[in-house]
């Protein structure tokens, strides 16, 4: 999560400083953010079998029949956590 944070940040920090930024800048960050999340969480994981922060630890996401997740499976779990944290957020304010 961290690396789509970071991505995010490093965005709107140079949309930020530019002179004539092409929208918003913390729109941009947010988007960026999201973009590098779902590229990671599903591009990334199907082709090397994990994520980095898995990788960290040696874990690698497979079905209980010993198969990894297809493409569509992982697109699947991203919306599905995307839209379970934005409800989280959204019943804290």
């Amino acid at each position: 999560m961290l690396v789509h944070i970071a991505v995010g940040v490093a965005v709107w920090y140079t949309f930020d400083h530019s002179p004539e930024p092409p929208w918003n800048p913390i729109m941009s960050g947010v988007f960026a953010g999201l973009a590098a999340s779902f590229v990671h969480r599903t591009f990334v994981q199907r082709l090397i079998r994990t994520t980095l922060g898995k990788a960290l630890f040696g874990l690698r996401l497979r079905r209980q029949d010993g198969t990894y997740p297809t493409l569509w499976a992982l697109v699947k779990q991203w919306f599905s956590g995307t839209f379970a944290a934005l409800e989280v957020v959204t019943s804290l304010g």
